[in-house]
C-alpha cells in the first residue's frame, strides 16, 4: 500500500536502486529499508553483527545463511538481501514460502548452496557468508571481503565485503568508514557513490551520487522510534515522500509532496487494517496467520451500485500457497501444485461460461515448464506450448501448437558451448519454414586495450536477409556508444554520470550528421528533448 506500506504489520518499506549497469548478467547495487528489521538472530543464539548499511537498511549482497546446530527439525536460516528470514528442515526445504515456490538449501563440503526460486544459485562458506551468485547461464558474480593485509582506508577490520566482480571483468568496490558502515561505492567506471550516516543513531542520511546530486533520508521520531524513515528528500532537494507511525511504530500515512498518493492506515484489534486513499474510499483488509505466515484473507470496498459493500477473498493451503482467489465480481481462481510448490493447475472464472484452464508440467530439476496447456470451458484443449532447455538450463525451443488443426510454430536457441563465451545466446531460428529465419550473435572475445569495448560484448547481430549491425564501443558499464547499421551508417550515444541518455548523433563522423539532445533534472525527469534543427520539446 502507498509507497509502500504492508499492511499487515504496519512495517514501511523501501527499495532504492543506486546502481544498475547494463548487458548480460549486469551487476546492481540496491538498497532495502524496512522499520519492521531487527537484526537479531532468529533463534534468539546471538546478535546479527551490525549491518553496514546503517539500522534497518540492506544491500544486494547482505545475505547470509544461519546455521542451526543440533535442532531435530531445522537446518539453517536464510537471511535475504531485504532483511526476510527463511527457514528450511533438515531436508534443505523451504518452510515459509513467502514467494511462491519453496527454494532450496543445501550443505556442502565447503559450506553452503542455495537455490533461489529464479534459479540463481548463491555458494556461501561454512560461516554462511556469501561468497558468489551464479544466474542460470552459469554466469557467476564473485564477492571478496576484506582480510589482514586490507589497507584500514578501505575497510577497518575482516569479513566486509570490498568488491563484487562481473564474469566479463566489470567490479563494483566498497569502502567502509571506522565503524564498519558503508563509506563509497565504485562503479566500473570509476565513479563514486557517498553514503553518510548519524553517528549516535547509526542511521543512513545521505546518499551523494556521482554527479554530486544528493538523496536524503529523515528520521524524525527520535525519542519513540528513532530509526523510523519518516520523509524522502530527493536530489531536487524537494520532499519527495512523507511517512507517519502510531504508538507501536506501525506504519499510518504515506504520502508524496502535496499529499499525492496519500494512503493513510488504521489498524484494527480484529487482524484488520482499514486503509483509506486520496479519494478517502475506505478498503477493510482482513488477515489471517497460515503456516506461520500472516496472510491476507479479504479486502472489502464500498459498493455504489449494490448500496453496501462488496468482498475480494482469497484462501491458502496447508502449506500457506493461494488455493482460491474470489475478486469482488464474484469470480473464483482455483490454484493448484506439486511438493516443489510450483503451480500445476489454475481454473480461472471457475463454474461460469468464461472459465479457463491452465495446467503447466515442470522440468524435474529447473523450476522451468515444460509443457503448458489452455482448456475452455468444455475442458477442450485449445492451446498447447512446449519448451525443452539445455543441461544447464536455458531455453533450447519454444513449441506453440493449436490443437485443432495441429498447426504449430516452433522457436530454437543455440549458445556458445564453451570458452569466454560460454552461455552466451548464438542463434535464434524463428518459427518460418518457408524461408531461413535466423538471426545470429557475435561477441569480442577480448577487452579492447583502448577500452571500447569487454570479453562478453555483444558485437555484430545478423538477421535472416544477411544484414548486420554492429556495436563498435560500449562505455564501461556495458552501454552502447557507438552503433553501425547495415548501411553503415554510425549513431553515437552519450550519457550522463546517472546513465540518463544526453545524445544521440545519426551519420556520426559525416557531413550530414544530426544530433537530438536530452536534458534532465537532478532526479533525472526528462526537462527537454532538442531536435538537430533546434526545434525543442520542454516538459
Amino acid at each position: 500500500m502507498g509507497n509502500p506500506i504492508r499492511p499487515n504489520d504496519g512495517s514501511k518499506y523501501l527499495v532504492e536502486t543506486d546502481y544498475h549497469g547494463s548487458g548480460r548478467s549486469p551487476l546492481v547495487f540496491q538498497r532495502f529499508y524496512d522499520s519492521g528489521s531487527y537484526y537479531f538472530h532468529p533463534v534468539g543464539q546471538a546478535t546479527l553483527s551490525q549491518p553496514s548499511m546503517g539500522n534497518f537498511w540492506r544491500h544486494t549482497y547482505q545475505r547470509r545463511i544461519i546455521p542451526i546446530a543440533n535442532s531435530t527439525h531445522l537446518l539453517a536460516y536464510a537471511q535475504r538481501d531485504n532483511g526476510q528470514i527463511k527457514a528450511f528442515n533438515l531436508a534443505g526445504e523451504e518452510l515459509l514460502h513467502y514467494d511462491g515456490a519453496q527454494e532450496q538449501l543445501e550443505a556442502t563440503a565447503t559450506g553452503w548452496r542455495y537455490t533461489t526460486r529464479q534459479q540463481s544459485v548463491e555458494n556461501y562458506d561454512d560461516s554462511g557468508k556469501l561468497l558468489s551468485v551464479t544466474d542460470l547461464a552459469g554466469f557467476t558474480h564473485t564477492l571478496t571481503y576484506s582480510d589482514a593485509n586490507t589497507p584500514a582506508s578501505i575497510a577497518p577490520h575482516d569479513g566486509l565485503l570490498i568488491q563484487i566482480s562481473h564474469p566479463f571483468g566489470r567490479t563494483l568496490s566498497l569502502t567502509y568508514d571506522e565503524q564498519g558502515r558503508l563509506a563509497t561505492l565504485t562503479d566500473p567506471a570509476n565513479q563514486v557513490y557517498q553514503y553518510d550516516f548519524s553517528e549516535e543513531l547509526n542511521n543512513l542520511e545521505e546518499i551523494t551520487y556521482p554527479d554530486n546530486n544528493r538523496r536524503s533520508y529523515q528520521y524524525e521520531k527520535l525519542y519513540t522510534f528513532p530509526h523510523a524513515l519518516t520523509g524522502l528528500v530527493d536530489e531536487n532537494n524537494a520532499t519527495f515522500a512523507r511517512y507517519d507511525y502510531d504508538d507501536e511504530g506501525r506504519a499510518i500515512l504515506s504520502e508524496h509532496a502535496g499529499g499525492a498518493g496519500r494512503v493513510q492506515m488504521s489498524y484494527q484489534a480484529n487482524a484488520t487494517t482499514v486503509v483509506t486513499d486520496a479519494l478517502m474510499t475506505e478498503r477493510s483488509y482482513t488477515f489471517q496467520t497460515v503456516n506461520g505466515m500472516i496472510k491476507n484473507a479479504s479486502i472489502s470496498q464500498p459498493c455504489s451500485s449494490c448500496g453496501s459493500s462488496n468482498t475480494a477473498a482469497t484462501t491458502y493451503d496447508a502449506l500457506g500457497f493461494v488455493d482460491t482467489k474470489t475478486d469482488f465480481n464474484g469470480n473464483v481462481t482455483d490454484y493448484d501444485y506439486n511438493s516443489r510448490g510450483l503451480q500445476t493447475q489454475r481454473i480461472e472464472a471457475k463454474n461460469t461460461p468464461e472459465q479457463r484452464t491452465i495446467q503447466t508440467d515442470w522440468h524435474p530439476t529447473f523450476r522451468l515448464p515444460l509443457e503448458i496447456r489452455h482448456y475452455d470451458a468444455a475442458n477442450i484443449l485449445v492451446k498447447r506450448t512446449t519448451m525443452t532447455y539445455t543441461a544447464s538450463g536455458q531455453l533450447e525451443s519454444r513449441t506453440e501448437e493449436d490443437p485443432n488443426t495441429l498447426e504449430s510454430r516452433t522457436w530454437t536457441y543455440s549458445y556458445y558451448p564453451s570458452g569466454v563465451l560460454q552461455g552466451l545466446l548464438q542463434s535464434v531460428d524463428g518459427p518460418r519454414t518457408d524461408v531461413t529465419d535466423v538471426t545470429t550473435y557475435e561477441y569480442y572475445t577480448s577487452d579492447d586495450p583502448g577500452g571500447n569495448y569487454r570479453t562478453g560484448d555483444l558485437w555484430k547481430t545478423t538477421n535472416a536477409l544477411g544484414q548486420i549491425t554492429e556495436v563498435l564501443a560500449y562505455d564501461a558499464h556495458g552501454r552502447a556508444l557507438q552503433i553501425k547499421d547495415p548501411n553503415g551508417v554510425i549513431t553515437q550515444l552519450s550519457y550522463h554520470p546517472r546513465g540518463w541518455l544526453l545524445s544521440r548523433t545519426e551519420a556520426f563522423g559525416t557531413v550530414d550528421a544530426t544530433t537530438t539532445t536530452f536534458t534532465y533534472d537532478n532526479v533525472g525527469q526528462l526537462d527537454i528533448i532538442t531536435q538537430p534543427n533546434g526545434a525543442w520539446v520542454d516538459y
